[in-house]
């Protein structure tokens, strides 16, 4: 089919050409030396300002302060194990499902796999949890790179529609109110709303060249992971409210908001940093106590990264252990033939030619 030099097709083509020969460009110099050490100077570094400017917010609110506003319920810390072992629980039932495989030999390498996207960089989970299917699954390498990658692209279309639903809903309903989309809240709506309806329209278009899971499977993870971050944001709500119960619903409902945004910025490196800094910078405007938000926040990054780094230490050490005790691939919970099947074949065969089983009319 030929196009139009000005039609409408021709334009889309030699734009996604374009797009195209960019991202190509672009992963291309990423992958040379000094692609790589230019990324990682800007990650660190903006790691580092974020860092350099919480320190300034927390010595102008005073550390005396923030230390004697620290969460003392009992809840707020059993809210926190609930809230950072959600993903890594969520994630194993998918891939036991993808997979065939128990929940129970999926959660380790899933929970590390949590800890390189959180503190490392993002999808470099997914690069640990392909070397590790590789070495425990009795799998080819193509069928683990395209359940890796249909499973991940669910997971962000969930999270993309989840933003997009529950922003829709805070700023239709006035829920939560920003002084500076008031007066055009409906453009962003419908900008929104065109948006899904797009990504809708080429998920259906292209679904075969894209997913290799079945439609059913496809449907079913989006509705677990986009149920998961519903229960997610409620249960943060509730840590925040538990620890400072003399907030209003409705300002943590802005903060919500808020960390919904700034989880959607691109290779943004400490995310919950950088949520922490725009936290503190609001709480004037939005009325919650400097100090007592600047504790909740602080104490469950802290929490976090010490977890992190607690669990990344205990999984490599079973890895390693059991990579002692079992050669690639392991893949025990498959079936596998019994081991003397080669054997008691053998057996047979010996016995139906035995001399004294051979019948008088073949002498």
């Amino acid at each position: 089919m030929s196009f139009m030099p000005g039609s409408p097709s021709s334009l889309y083509h030699r734009l996604t050409g374009w797009i195209t020969h960019l991202k190509e460009r672009v992963e291309t110099w990423a992958g040379t030396t000094a692609g790589e050490w230019t990324l990682s100077i800007l990650r660190h570094g903006v790691t580092a300002a974020v860092i350099a400017y919480l320190a300034y917010q927390m010595t102008h609110i005073g550390w005396g302060r923030i230390w004697a506003a620290l969460p003392t319920t009992p809840w707020f810390y059993v809210l926190f194990l609930a809230l950072y072992f959600l993903l890594p629980i969520f994630q194993s039932i998918g891939y036991s499902i993808i997979w065939q495989r128990p929940f129970r030999r999926l959660f380790p390498p899933l929970l590390k796999s949590g800890v390189y996207n959180k503190e490392v960089l993002n999808y470099s989970g997914e690069m640990y949890l392909f070397s590790w299917a590789r070495a425990h699954l009795n799998l080819t390498d193509g069928e683990i790179a395209h359940h890796i990658k249909d499973n991940t692209i669910v997971s962000s279309v969930a999270s993309t529609s989840n933003a997009v639903v529950l922003l829709g809903i805070f700023l239709t309903t006035g829920m939560v109110t920003f002084p500076m989309l008031s007066d055009r809240t409906w453009v962003y709506m419908v900008a929104g709303v065109v948006g899904i309806i797009a990504i809708l329209a080429v998920g259906i278009r292209f679904w075969r060249s894209v997913f290799k899971l079945s439609g059913a499977l496809i449907l079913g993870l989006f509705g677990l992971y986009f149920g998961r971050l519903l229960l997610l944001q409620g249960l943060q709500v509730t840590q925040w409210a538990v620890a400072l119960p003399e907030v209003a619903i409705q300002t943590w409902l802005t903060f919500l908001a808020v960390q919904i945004i700034t989880k959607r910025i691109p290779l943004m490196p400490s995310q919950d940093l950088f949520f922490m800094a725009v936290g503190l910078e609001m709480a004037g405007a939005v009325q919650v106590p400097e100090a007592g938000l600047a504790g909740v926040l602080a104490v469950h990054s802290v929490l976090d990264k010490g977890l992190g780094l607690l669990l990344f230490a205990l999984v490599s050490w079973y890895d390693r252990n059991a990579s002692l005790s079992t050669s690639p691939p392991d893949d025990t919970d498959a079936p596998a033939p019994p081991e003397d099947a080669a054997e008691s074949a053998d057996l047979s065969t010996q016995d139906a030619a035995s001399p004294s089983e051979v019948s008088p009319s073949t002498s």
